[in-house]
This record gives C-alpha cells, structure tokens and sequence, in this order.
C-alpha cells in the first residue's frame, strides 16, 4: 500500500462511521477517526521520512497550543480545556498523517479509488434520505453524547435534509463539499477516469441532498473558481467585478452588502440570523479579543439578535475569537493564506493552484454561516496537509526543470 492511500482510509472512516461515537481513553474522548489516523501516524512515522518543515507547520500547532494556553488563562471550564486538548486529534493529527502521507505527487492519485467510493456511497445514502424522510443512521441516535441544542429533523421543499453520518445536516453538506476539493486535488496532476467523475457526481448529490444554503453556495463558488483554470487571465478581472460590485450596493442599499444574502438563502430567516450574529459579535469584541470568554457566557446576545434563549455561534471565525481571542483567528486564517501562497509559487501554475485556492476560498467562505465540527474540520486541516506537501513537491519539481532548462547553457 502506497503511503498516500492512507487518506482514502481515513476519509472513509470519517463517513462511514459515525464521527461522534468515542469511547473514553484517559482523558480523552477517541473517534474512530481519531484512532485510526493515530495507527497511520505511528506507522508512518516508521517507514517514511519527515517532510521538510514549513511556516504552515508552526502555525497548525501553534494555533492549537494557543487555543489550550488562551483557554487555561481566561479560566475555561475543565471540560471546555479537555475538549480543547483532545481537539489536537482532529486538527494537528489530521494535518500530520496528510503531510507524513504524501511524498510523491503520483502516490496521491492512490487514494481517489477510495474517496470516490466514500463520496459515491454518501451521496447515495443523501438521496434516500431526502426521498425516504428517514435517517439511515437514527439507529445510533441513543449512543450519541452530549449535545448542546438537539435539532429534531427538518424539512425544505418537501424533502428531508439529510445528515447521514454526521450530527447535523450543514455538517453533512460541509463534509461532502471538502470532499470533492480533497477530490480534485487527487487529479492535481492531470489525470482523471471514470471513478472520479462519478465520486465528484456523489459529492454534488450529497451537498445538494443537505438542502443548507451555506454548502451549496460553496459548492457553487469552488466549481466557479476551479474552472478558472482553463481561464486564468479572468481572475483579475472577476476580482475586481466582485470588489466593485460589493461596493457598489454598500452605497445604494440601504442595508450592508453581505445582508443581501438573505435573499439568495434557502431560508432567508436563517440567513438573517447569522449577518445579525457578526454584528453583534463585532459589538462585544472587548468580552473575548485577548483570551476568549473562558468560563462567562455569551447568552446575553441573544436579546440584541432576535430574542431567543440562546445563541448559536453559526459562525467559525466567531467561535474561534470566543475560545482563543483575536489571535486565534489570526493564526488560522495564517494557516490558509500561507497555505494558499504555497500553492501558487510553482510555475507554470495548473490544476494545483486553482484547486487549493477554490477549496480554501469555499472553506472560509462557508466557515462565515457555519461553525466547523466532526467530518468537516478533520477533512479541513486533511485537505490543508495534503496542499502543503503537495505544494512542496510541486516547487521541486519546477526548480528541476529550471536546472534542466539551464545548464545546457552553462555546458555551451
């Protein structure tokens, strides 16, 4: 087995087997992902030497031992300091087993075979679920932990929105979304077949099979963007339409131009709630900037949104600041720019680029109307490793072919 192929089996883990049924180990609450992506590391780390440390590395650790430290000194319940230590499983881990993983660009390619599979079967299980109006997985309902708002299920258009494996149904459409990035840049080289096309069908199936706005529209964005591809001389040009557009309706509307969202959302109610979020959230800045809130609720916001008796923090960037501080966010968001410059460097400049700068631009973009737990953050720092190695070899290989271009030269 190529080591590459071990993302395929811990993509796969994460969809197939319920994501939030952990068994205590210690102090700490393992996933089947969890424990899985732990066996690939250790033999990973026996067979395959380490990848050359980037500036992409330090800020994934750093930004999660910051969140513990921020945690501990803003005096965060125990348990809130427990979750945090063990969500280093699902973050640097993640992130790790990608970058032990890819040594060769080729040996990537191994692993769509099973990332199709999982995205094939996914999607399946979303179409029955919409049309049955049944949860395939409800059998494990009564095993589940604690959950923080229990959402019965919920319909739109008719059908039901499917959540398959995953807790909520915006996780499921999150999931399958990164799915199909991790997808496309299996094909970063070039090549692509018949499995991949039907796995991406999948990934479309199961987005679209949630029935949540914020997926879909990323969705949408990163086909947009990835086809850029075959076009790149629009890209500047497109980005300065969106900018000015922007602006433009910030003047003549008589609202701020990202509340005009509510009027493309599936659910414009909803929709509403998480522009107000951000607004309210910005107002009380000074309660979490330094270290987050750490044992102090953030329950009062409630009455500046819309009334109700809590508030859901459908916002990643947002929940980031409320545990961390504005130096949380600034670490992550690091993750993903230098992540993405990364993937620009090689020239010329291909299906790589494109590919990680869509995946991450849809992830951020959707990061802003949901908040990012199970199968949809473990995939995200999967998919970000898989950019970074993916990257590097890249840049090998274009200063390879420099030398080559080169010293012929030199021999004249």
């Amino acid at each position: 087995m190529r080591p590459a192929f071990a993302i395929g089996v811990l993509a796969s883990c994460m969809l197939f087997y319920p994501e939030y049924l952990r068994v205590p180990v210690g102090v700490s609450q393992m996933s089947a992902p969890r424990l899985v992506a732990l066996v690939l590391m250790i033999r990973l780390l026996s067979t395959q030497p380490a990848p050359k440390i980037c500036h992409v590395d330090w800020l994934v650790l750093c930004n999660w031992i910051w969140q513990v430290l921020a945690q501990v000194a803003a005096g965060s319940p125990q348990e809130t300091i427990t979750t945090s230590i063990g969500r280093g499983f699902d973050t640097v881990l993640m992130y790790a087993v990608a970058r032990y993983s890819i040594t060769h660009a080729q040996h990537f390619w191994d692993s769509r075979w099973l990332i199709a599979l999982t995205t094939i079967v996914m999607g399946s299980i979303g179409i029955i679920e919409s049309f049955s109006n049944y949860h395939l997985y409800s059998v494990f309902d009564s095993y589940r932990g604690w959950v923080w708002v229990d959402k019965p299920p919920e319909q739109r258009l008719g059908l039901l929105r499917a959540q398959a494996s995953t807790l909520h149904y915006i996780y499921f459409g999150m999931a399958m979304m990164q799915l199909m990035g991790i997808l496309w840049l299996a094909t970063s080289g070039g090549k692509s077949d018949w499995i991949v096309k039907l796995g991406l069908i999948g990934c479309v199936v199961g987005v679209f099979s949630s029935l949540s706005s914020g997926p879909q529209t990323a969705l949408i964005v990163f086909i947009a963007i990835a086809s850029l591809e075959r076009a790149p001389q629009l890209v500047k040009p497109l980005i300065g339409c969106l900018i000015g557009t922007a602006l433009l309706l910030e003047l003549v509307s008589n609202r701020h131009f990202y509340s005009l969202i509510d009027y493309i959302a599936l659910n414009s109610q909803t929709a509403w709630y998480r522009t107000r979020l951000m607004e309210v959230g910005f107002a009380h800045l000074s309660e979490y900037w330094l270290v987050g809130i750490g044992s102090n609720s953030i329950g009062h916001w409630a009455k500046e949104i819309d009334g109700r008796k809590h508030v859901d923090v459908v916002n990643h960037f947002l929940l980031i600041a409320i545990y961390g501080g504005l130096l949380n966010i600034i670490l992550y968001a690091a993750t993903f720019v230098l992540t993405m410059a990364m993937s620009l460097r090689p020239k010329p400049r291909g299906r790589l680029a494109f590919a990680s700068g869509a995946l991450i631009i849809t992830l951020s973009f959707a990061s802003m109307s949901v908040s990012i737990f199970g199968p949809a953050l473990l995939l995200s720092y999967l998919a970000v490793g898989a950019m970074v190695s993916l990257s590097q070899l890249a840049a090998l290989d274009s200063e390879d072919e420099m030398e080559e271009a080169i010293m012929p030269h030199f021999s004249d």
